[in-house]
């Protein structure tokens, strides 16, 4: 079982989950607009028992929800700037738990795809996990990878930013990505605490990222 820490930013706060053991690589995990709700320290924990130093940053500082338009609301009160600060200071916790260089990789669902790529910008990491997110133009272009890509069935894209756009130019870039569409889901099919939860698709979708962080950590 994972704990809830204080992070050295203004009202921040994130879950960290830790290995019973030494670890085989750190993992940040960033929620998507619902806040961090139950399933996303369940998934720490998951992490904490493959081996994984998860941690988990509080965006929207203790309050969550399982409503939509809260949800949307929450986000629209997030600036960018808080977000990148929160980010920052959750990556600083890995030395202050002692897990020095963290993170490793970035696990992002949603929204907290979008800044998983925020954060890949900025630091070296060895793999990158999105659930149904894009990266915007700024970090189109900066994709290297590697990642892997889970998308639902059904939800809202233009051709330019379609998935499958994506995926082709990037695989044009000799960009190591690997991409999964679960059909009959929709947005959120990961998010456990929500109507849009698909039990199927979400649990090949984990087992696909455990496998995938534990062979590209593994081979870094």
């Amino acid at each position: 079982m994972g704990a809830i820490i204080r992070l050295d930013e203004r009202h921040a706060r994130a879950y960290v989950a830790e290995p019973e053991s030494g670890a085989r690589g750190r993992v940040l995990v960033i929620h998507d607009a619902y806040g961090l709700l139950p399933h996303v320290r369940f998934l720490c924990d998951e992490l904490a028992a493959h081996g994984f130093v998860a941690v988990a940053p509080d965006l929207f500082a203790g309050t969550a929800t399982r409503s939509d338009a809260e949800a949307s609301r929450l986000l629209e009160d997030l600036t960018a700037r808080r977000a990148e600060r929160l980010l920052d200071a959750a990556i600083a916790a890995y030395d202050m738990l002692g897990h020095r260089d963290g993170p490793d990789a970035a696990v992002g669902f949603s929204v907290g795809a979008e800044f998983a790529f925020g954060v890949v910008a900025g630091h070296p990491l060895r793999a990158t996990v999105t659930y149904y997110g894009s990266p915007s133009d700024e970090h189109r272009g900066r994709i290297t990878g590697p990642w892997l890509a889970h998308w639902a069935e059904y939800d809202l894209w233009d051709d330019e930013t379609s998935p499958q756009q994506l995926i082709r130019e990037l695989l044009d870039r000799n960009v190591d990505v690997v991409s999964h569409t679960y059909p009959g889901t929709s947005h959120g099919f990961a998010n456990a605490d929500i109507d849009a939860f698909d039990l199927e698709a979400a649990e090949q979708a984990w087992r696909r990222t455990l496998d995938f962080l534990t062979e590209r950590l593994a081979a870094a």
